[in-house]
């Protein structure tokens, strides 16, 4: 693999003899451009974290510390990640006090014990333009163990109206520029790639181990292929739609259920009858659509040799999605496109 796609880091244990030779080398050799060392504030958010009022009781945190610490070396006590992208060395809590301490303020929005059962959880997200917000989103909540995506397109700069990224990771692949940016933040979050995107030769491996799929991507053949075998599978799969009728909502597949167990049904076609065997499953065809369908269907016709894509912004789904809410009566609206938050008049009615 190129230097340029280089995206996973390296992680030094530096209570292992060789990684604390590879960390001594790493700075010996000129490849390290900036040293990030904040393991003192760490330990003591940590300490915190097991004993909130000791955030302001100073031999109340030195005890909690003490405790924490017995029996642990502290000159070798945590973890060196190396980011070979970007020259960076950064010390962190070996990774349960750091799974610990990066999740503690998602409670209790999500438990620890919810937290624990979610690393063992894997979702997989196809397409990663709009679906790149997802996987971070995900990261970033920790509501996932394992992220696989898939993606075999390149950032462009009119992606960047969706993309968060930089001008200097135009055409790097897009999976690229997502798993790095989610080691950054997360450097143990297991992540898969796939970057060829989603094939019919890879589609199985992709969709194996997976509890979720989130369809991200505009390829209508790569749809049904995700879809048939999903349901094969009993996964769930979740699309948002982008078109303005249906901004703003979310298609949730789920597998169908015959006396409590999932009835797989492959003769059946996915997408409320909308899929069919053929051309659907040609990768060549994005345009042949056959049977009806109120989410997909009425995609098919903007697809063609003059567009191959469709059109897609990074606020236009919360927008849309207040001013519809708005018109319901649900909420207020305050200018054009936002939504003002409710008027309550705490003295009762004049």
């Amino acid at each position: 693999m190129p230097s340029t796609h280089l995206w996973q880091p390296e992680l030094l244990d530096m209570s292992q003899e060789s990684h604390r030779i590879r960390w001594e080398s790493l700075k010996a050799s000129g490849t390290v451009l900036e040293v990030h060392d904040t393991l003192d504030a760490q330990v003591a958010e940590w300490a915190i974290c097991h004993a909130l009022a000791a955030k302001h009781d100073p031999p109340l945190l030195a005890s909690t510390l003490a405790t924490l610490m017995e029996g642990r070396d502290w000159d070798t006590f945590g973890v060196w990640v190396h980011y070979p992208w970007s020259g960076r060395l950064v010390h962190v809590l070996p990774e349960e006090a750091f799974v610990a301490v990066r999740t503690n303020r998602n409670r209790d929005k999500i438990t620890q014990e919810e937290t624990r059962r979610l690393r063992d959880t894997t979702v997989g997200i196809v397409g990663l333009s709009v679906g790149q917000s997802t996987a971070i989103a995900l990261a970033m909540e920790r509501a996932a163990g394992t992220l696989k995506l898939a993606d075999f397109d390149v950032v462009e700069l009119s992606n960047m109206n969706r993309i968060r990224c930089g001008l200097h990771e135009l055409e790097l692949p897009k999976w690229v520029v997502a798993a790095r940016a989610i080691a950054e933040f997360d450097p143990f979050l297991r992540v898969e790639i796939f970057d060829e995107g989603l094939t019919p030769d890879n589609v199985k491996a992709f969709v194996e181990g997976c509890n979720v799929l989130v369809d991200a991507f505009d390829t209508l053949s790569a749809k049904a292929l995700l879809r048939l075998h999903a349901q094969t599978s009993g996964i769930l799969v979740v699309m948002g739609t982008k078109r303005p009728r249906h901004a703003g909502r979310r298609e949730v597949r789920r597998p169908r259920r015959v006396r409590g167990r999932v009835c797989s049904r492959p003769h059946r076609p996915g997408d409320h009858g909308a899929l069919r065997r053929g051309p659907w499953l040609d990768t060549r065809s994005t345009r042949r659509v056959r049977g009806r369908c109120v989410r997909i269907g009425a995609w098919a016709a903007e697809f063609g040799p003059s567009r191959n894509h469709l059109g897609q912004l990074a606020p236009n789904l919360h927008r849309r999605c207040g001013r519809r809410r708005a018109r319901r009566g649900s909420l207020p609206t305050s200018g054009i496109g936002r939504v003002a938050p409710r008027q309550t008049n705490l003295h009762g009615p004049s």
